[in-house]
């Protein structure tokens, strides 16, 4: 209820919780790590004060569930990874506003040394599941690039985005492209 932002001030009526699970799977000889995380979430939007006596029905979801192998030899810290996603999410803590937020289902490489930078590469697939505001039936394809730690200045860098979506093809439905700048 209310205003859609809420700034973490008390004044939320809703209850939410997430809680994330990492299992260590397998260690390879030359030090990569594959490990499986799932990520539950609870919510319940019209709770009241008094959560033993909710308004609302509650809701338990999945958002994350994913394999990585981190540690990639001759790669650094490079990681490859397969499923649903949190993906370099970057947005206002204070009321949950994701300005940059390229999470989703699909796979891609991240954190690719170069000099003082890293290079990330996702390929996403998005429907009504992976991003609730598309219309039910609407599906599109992202691939997702990203170059982080650019140097600008002492002590500044840059990072760099650029998302290439594409449609079903289906009358209506959008394709399109997203550059992103952060310093």
């Amino acid at each position: 209820a209310g205003a859609g932002a809420k700034y973490r001030l008390g004044n939320e009526c809703g209850v939410y919780g997430e809680m994330m699970l990492g299992q260590h799977l397998v260690e390879g000889d030359a030090g990569e790590h594959v490990k499986a995380y799932a990520m539950l979430n609870l919510a319940n939007e019209a709770a009241s004060s008094n959560a033993k006596r909710p308004e609302g029905g509650w809701n338990i979801g999945l958002p994350q569930a994913y394999l990585a192998i981190e540690h990639v030899s001759g790669l650094g810290d490079a990681a490859l990874w397969i499923g649903r996603r949190y993906y370099k999410r970057e947005g206002v803590n204070a009321n949950d506003f994701l300005y940059w937020n390229p999470s989703g289902m699909g796979a891609g490489i991240e954190n690719v040394p170069l000099g003082p930078m890293q290079f990330s590469y996702a390929y996403l697939h998005d429907d009504q599941q992976t991003m609730p505001i598309m219309r039910v039936g609407d599906t599109a394809n992202r691939h997702d690039f990203q170059l982080r730690g650019v140097p600008v200045n002492p002590g500044g860098t840059v990072e760099l985005g650029l998302a290439l979506i594409r449609g079903d093809g289906e009358l209506g439905h959008h394709s399109g492209s997203m550059a992103t700048l952060q310093h």
